[in-house]
Protein backbone atom coordinates (compact mmCIF):
# COMPACT_ATOMS: atom_id res chain seq x y z
CA UNK A 1 0.00 0.00 0.00
CA UNK A 2 1.31 3.42 -0.92
CA UNK A 3 2.30 5.66 1.99
CA UNK A 4 0.24 8.72 2.87
CA UNK A 5 2.12 11.98 2.25
CA UNK A 6 1.72 15.05 4.45
CA UNK A 7 3.27 18.33 3.20
CA UNK A 8 4.08 20.90 5.88
CA UNK A 9 5.27 24.44 4.94
CA UNK A 10 8.15 25.52 7.21
CA UNK A 11 9.59 29.03 7.33
CA UNK A 12 13.38 29.09 7.13
CA UNK A 13 15.69 32.09 7.39
CA UNK A 14 17.71 32.75 4.24
CA UNK A 15 20.67 34.27 6.08
CA UNK A 16 20.06 37.64 4.38
CA UNK A 17 19.46 40.73 6.54
CA UNK A 18 18.77 44.43 5.98
CA UNK A 19 18.45 47.43 8.26
CA UNK A 20 16.01 50.29 8.05
CA UNK A 21 17.10 53.42 6.19
CA UNK A 22 18.58 56.19 8.38
CA UNK A 23 17.34 58.74 5.86
CA UNK A 24 13.83 58.02 7.10
CA UNK A 25 14.97 59.15 10.55
CA UNK A 26 16.19 62.41 8.97
CA UNK A 27 12.72 62.92 7.52
CA UNK A 28 11.09 62.13 10.86
CA UNK A 29 13.35 64.62 12.65
CA UNK A 30 12.61 67.30 10.05
CA UNK A 31 8.87 66.69 10.41
CA UNK A 32 9.26 67.00 14.18
CA UNK A 33 10.85 70.45 13.80
CA UNK A 34 8.18 71.53 11.32
CA UNK A 35 5.45 70.40 13.71
CA UNK A 36 6.90 72.69 16.36
CA UNK A 37 7.25 75.63 13.97
CA UNK A 38 3.65 75.24 12.81
CA UNK A 39 2.38 76.14 16.29
CA UNK A 40 4.42 79.37 16.50
CA UNK A 41 2.62 82.59 15.63
CA UNK A 42 3.45 86.27 16.25
CA UNK A 43 0.60 88.76 16.60
CA UNK A 44 2.80 91.82 17.05
CA UNK A 45 2.51 94.51 14.36
CA UNK A 46 5.87 96.06 15.23
CA UNK A 47 8.40 96.40 12.40
CA UNK A 48 11.05 94.70 14.49
CA UNK A 49 8.93 91.53 14.54
CA UNK A 50 7.99 91.62 10.86
CA UNK A 51 10.66 89.18 9.62
CA UNK A 52 10.05 86.58 12.33
CA UNK A 53 6.30 86.93 11.88
CA UNK A 54 6.62 86.33 8.14
CA UNK A 55 8.86 83.32 8.79
CA UNK A 56 6.25 81.57 10.95
CA UNK A 57 3.56 82.24 8.34
CA UNK A 58 5.48 80.55 5.52
CA UNK A 59 4.79 77.04 4.22
CA UNK A 60 7.09 74.38 5.75
CA UNK A 61 9.21 74.02 2.60
CA UNK A 62 10.28 77.66 2.98
CA UNK A 63 11.02 77.40 6.70
CA UNK A 64 13.25 74.34 6.97
CA UNK A 65 15.69 72.83 4.50
CA UNK A 66 18.32 70.10 4.42
CA UNK A 67 21.86 71.13 3.58
CA UNK A 68 25.27 69.83 4.61
CA UNK A 69 26.98 73.18 5.09
CA UNK A 70 29.01 73.85 8.23
CA UNK A 71 29.39 77.45 7.06
CA UNK A 72 26.01 79.26 6.95
CA UNK A 73 27.40 81.62 4.32
CA UNK A 74 28.02 78.72 1.95
CA UNK A 75 24.49 77.48 2.53
CA UNK A 76 23.12 80.89 1.66
CA UNK A 77 25.22 81.01 -1.50
CA UNK A 78 23.90 77.60 -2.54
CA UNK A 79 20.37 78.73 -1.72
CA UNK A 80 20.73 81.70 -4.01
CA UNK A 81 21.46 79.31 -6.89
CA UNK A 82 23.34 82.03 -8.72
CA UNK A 83 26.70 81.48 -10.45
CA UNK A 84 27.57 85.07 -9.66
CA UNK A 85 26.75 84.51 -6.02
CA UNK A 86 28.97 81.43 -5.84
CA UNK A 87 31.86 83.40 -7.33
CA UNK A 88 31.28 86.09 -4.73
CA UNK A 89 32.25 83.62 -2.02
CA UNK A 90 35.75 85.12 -1.98
CA UNK A 91 34.42 88.69 -1.97
CA UNK A 92 34.34 90.38 1.45
CA UNK A 93 31.10 92.08 0.42
CA UNK A 94 29.46 88.81 -0.65
CA UNK A 95 26.89 88.78 2.13
CA UNK A 96 25.62 92.26 1.31
CA UNK A 97 25.44 91.27 -2.36
CA UNK A 98 23.42 88.20 -1.47
CA UNK A 99 20.82 90.32 0.27
CA UNK A 100 20.00 91.81 -3.12
CA UNK A 101 20.19 88.53 -5.06
CA UNK A 102 18.25 86.00 -2.99
CA UNK A 103 14.51 85.80 -2.70
CA UNK A 104 13.32 88.20 -0.01
CA UNK A 105 11.50 85.28 1.60
CA UNK A 106 14.57 83.04 1.73
CA UNK A 107 15.92 84.56 4.95
CA UNK A 108 15.34 84.01 7.81
CA UNK A 109 15.60 80.28 7.28
CA UNK A 110 16.50 77.09 9.14
CA UNK A 111 18.45 74.13 7.81
CA UNK A 112 19.82 70.92 9.27
CA UNK A 113 21.86 67.84 8.45
CA UNK A 114 22.84 64.59 10.14
CA UNK A 115 26.46 64.60 11.27
CA UNK A 116 28.76 61.78 10.20
CA UNK A 117 28.95 59.19 12.92
CA UNK A 118 26.66 56.50 14.27
CA UNK A 119 26.50 54.71 17.59
CA UNK A 120 24.21 52.38 19.47
CA UNK A 121 22.43 53.73 22.52
CA UNK A 122 23.28 52.54 26.03
CA UNK A 123 22.01 48.92 26.13
CA UNK A 124 21.23 49.23 29.84
CA UNK A 125 18.65 51.89 28.96
CA UNK A 126 17.67 50.61 25.52
CA UNK A 127 18.06 46.81 25.46
CA UNK A 128 17.92 45.11 22.09
CA UNK A 129 14.71 43.23 21.30
CA UNK A 130 15.40 40.00 19.45
CA UNK A 131 12.74 38.73 17.04
CA UNK A 132 10.42 41.52 18.16
CA UNK A 133 8.58 41.82 14.84
CA UNK A 134 7.50 39.15 12.40
CA UNK A 135 5.51 38.90 9.18
CA UNK A 136 5.16 36.48 6.30
CA UNK A 137 8.58 37.36 4.87
CA UNK A 138 10.77 37.47 7.95
CA UNK A 139 11.47 38.45 11.54
CA UNK A 140 13.18 41.56 12.88
CA UNK A 141 15.35 42.66 15.76
CA UNK A 142 14.92 46.15 17.20
CA UNK A 143 17.92 48.14 18.43
CA UNK A 144 18.30 51.78 19.47
CA UNK A 145 20.88 54.08 17.90
CA UNK A 146 21.97 57.65 18.53
CA UNK A 147 22.83 60.24 15.90
CA UNK A 148 23.66 63.94 16.06
CA UNK A 149 22.00 66.63 13.95
CA UNK A 150 23.32 70.13 13.33
CA UNK A 151 20.48 72.67 13.23
CA UNK A 152 21.16 76.20 11.93
CA UNK A 153 19.08 79.38 12.03
CA UNK A 154 20.08 82.23 9.69
CA UNK A 155 18.85 85.83 9.76
CA UNK A 156 20.01 89.32 8.87
CA UNK A 157 19.01 90.90 12.21
CA UNK A 158 19.45 89.78 15.78
CA UNK A 159 15.83 90.30 16.84
CA UNK A 160 14.56 87.85 14.22
CA UNK A 161 17.34 85.35 14.90
CA UNK A 162 16.79 85.18 18.64
CA UNK A 163 12.98 85.13 18.30
CA UNK A 164 13.15 82.02 16.13
CA UNK A 165 15.79 80.37 18.34
CA UNK A 166 13.68 80.99 21.45
CA UNK A 167 10.62 79.49 19.75
CA UNK A 168 12.51 76.39 18.60
CA UNK A 169 14.08 75.87 22.03
CA UNK A 170 10.71 76.28 23.73
CA UNK A 171 8.86 73.60 21.79
CA UNK A 172 11.77 71.15 22.07
CA UNK A 173 12.13 71.72 25.82
CA UNK A 174 8.49 72.07 26.82
CA UNK A 175 6.56 69.89 24.39
CA UNK A 176 6.95 66.14 23.86
CA UNK A 177 10.49 65.20 22.76
CA UNK A 178 9.14 62.07 21.03
CA UNK A 179 8.28 61.54 17.39
CA UNK A 180 7.52 58.68 15.01
CA UNK A 181 9.57 57.68 11.97
CA UNK A 182 7.78 56.05 9.03
CA UNK A 183 9.86 53.42 7.26
CA UNK A 184 9.59 50.02 5.60
CA UNK A 185 10.66 46.57 6.75
CA UNK A 186 10.76 43.81 4.18
CA UNK A 187 8.61 45.93 1.84
CA UNK A 188 6.05 46.37 4.60
CA UNK A 189 5.32 49.72 6.33
CA UNK A 190 6.73 50.09 9.84
CA UNK A 191 6.95 52.83 12.46
CA UNK A 192 10.02 53.58 14.58
CA UNK A 193 9.92 55.36 17.92
CA UNK A 194 12.41 58.23 18.27
CA UNK A 195 13.07 61.04 20.72
CA UNK A 196 15.27 64.05 21.41
CA UNK A 197 17.96 63.36 24.02
CA UNK A 198 18.32 65.94 26.82
CA UNK A 199 15.92 68.51 25.30
CA UNK A 200 16.62 70.97 28.13
CA UNK A 201 20.35 70.97 27.39
CA UNK A 202 20.11 72.15 23.78
CA UNK A 203 22.41 75.13 23.25
CA UNK A 204 22.32 77.43 20.20
CA UNK A 205 25.81 78.86 19.75
CA UNK A 206 26.94 81.79 17.62
CA UNK A 207 27.99 80.92 14.07
CA UNK A 208 27.69 84.41 12.60
CA UNK A 209 29.87 85.67 9.77
CA UNK A 210 32.36 88.31 10.99
CA UNK A 211 31.43 91.91 10.30
CA UNK A 212 34.47 92.25 8.03
CA UNK A 213 32.86 89.72 5.66
CA UNK A 214 29.39 91.21 5.70
CA UNK A 215 26.79 90.91 8.42
CA UNK A 216 25.14 87.47 8.43
CA UNK A 217 23.81 86.21 11.75
CA UNK A 218 23.55 82.51 12.50
CA UNK A 219 23.02 80.17 15.44
CA UNK A 220 23.80 76.45 15.52
CA UNK A 221 22.78 73.66 17.90
CA UNK A 222 23.74 70.00 18.00
CA UNK A 223 20.69 67.87 18.77
CA UNK A 224 21.05 64.18 19.58
CA UNK A 225 18.26 61.84 18.52
CA UNK A 226 17.71 58.30 19.80
CA UNK A 227 15.77 56.14 17.40
CA UNK A 228 14.82 52.54 16.93
CA UNK A 229 16.64 50.80 14.09
CA UNK A 230 15.32 47.52 12.75
CA UNK A 231 17.42 44.66 11.44
CA UNK A 232 15.22 42.51 9.29
CA UNK A 233 16.03 38.83 8.74
CA UNK A 234 14.54 37.48 5.55
CA UNK A 235 12.98 34.04 5.49
CA UNK A 236 11.49 31.74 2.89
CA UNK A 237 8.98 28.92 3.00
CA UNK A 238 10.23 25.39 2.40
CA UNK A 239 7.81 22.49 2.06
CA UNK A 240 8.71 19.45 4.18
CA UNK A 241 7.12 16.19 3.09
CA UNK A 242 6.34 13.51 5.67
CA UNK A 243 5.22 10.00 4.79
CA UNK A 244 3.00 7.75 6.86
CA UNK A 245 2.06 4.16 6.30
CA UNK A 246 -1.58 3.30 6.78
CA UNK A 247 -1.83 1.10 9.89
CA UNK A 248 -2.38 -2.58 9.26
CA UNK A 249 -4.34 -5.03 11.35
CA UNK A 250 -2.16 -7.35 13.39
CA UNK A 251 -3.24 -10.96 13.13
Amino acid sequence: MDPIQWIVPVKTQTGETETTDLFNIDIGFGNYLIRGLSDCKIRSTSNKDAQAKAFFERPPAEQLMVGEYEDPKRFLLALSGSEKARKNLIDSKATQTLKDQINKRAVPVMYFYRNLGYRYADPSMYPAQKNAISNESGVADVLNAEMDYSVFIIAFDITTLTRIAASVSAFISLDSPKFTVDTTVGDEPAHLEAKINDPHAIDFGDMSVPSSEGRLLALQATITVSSEVIRYKHQTTVNHTYEFQEPKEIK
